[in-house]
């Protein structure tokens, strides 16, 4: 007793294309919107997030506004 899929075999898959060779990527300018930094603040926990949250209005070594 014969299986379908041996009745009728598969057509053969056409070659895959030829790999081309890599071609280097200019670096794209900064903030020109076409990239984001994916692994900004990825390893930054919420406190950590927090903590830069409240010293980023005015930078480091700035007195609080809310003082």
């Amino acid at each position: 007793m014969k299986k379908e899929s041996q009745e009728a075999p598969k057509p053969a898959a056409p070659a895959p294309p030829p790999a081309l060779p890599p071609v280097p990527q200019p670096m794209p300018e900064e903030g020109d919107g076409e990239y984001e930094d994916v692994n900004k603040g990825a390893e930054l926990t919420p406190a950590d997030l927090a903590r830069i949250a409240e010293e980023a209005p005015g930078g480091p070594g700035a007195p609080k506004a809310a003082a």
